[in-house]
C-alpha cells in the first residue's frame, strides 16, 4: 500500500491533523470565548450567592447587625424601656440606617 494511504501509527512524527485543523482559528477563538464566558458566569454566581448570604445576616456587610434586620426594633425597644437616652438613640439609629443624625 502506498504511504499516502497508510494510517499513521503511534510514535510516528505525524499523528494526524489534530483539533486545530478541524475547528480552524475561528473555532478555537470561539471555544476560548465560551470558556471565558463560563468563568465570568461562575464568578457572577458566586458573588450573587455571597451577597445574598450577607443580606440574610441583616446588613450590607453583615457586621454589627442583628440577624433578620431586627436591629432597629431592638433599638426602639431599648429606647422605649428607657435603657438609652434620646441623643444616644438618634446617634445609634443614624448609624444603623446610614443617614446623618437629625439635630
Amino acid at each position: 500500500m502506498p504511504p499516502e494511504f497508510q494510517q499513521p501509527r503511534f510514535g510516528d512524527p505525524y499523528w494526524g491533523p489534530g483539533m486545530h485543523h478541524v475547528l480552524g482559528l475561528r473555532g478555537v477563538l470561539f471555544l476560548v470565548f465560551l470558556i471565558a464566558l463560563l468563568v465570568i458566569a461562575l464568578v457572577a454566581l458566586a458573588l450573587s450567592v455571597s451577597s445574598r448570604k450577607r443580606a440574610h445576616l441583616g446588613g450590607r456587610d453583615g457586621v454589627g447587625y442583628v440577624a433578620g434586620g431586627e436591629a432597629l426594633a431592638v433599638l426602639d425597644d431599648r429606647f422605649a424601656r428607657g435603657d438609652i437616652d434620646p441623643t444616644d438613640y438618634t446617634t445609634r439609629r443614624s448609624l444603623l440606617t446610614g443617614t446623618p443624625p437629625k439635630e
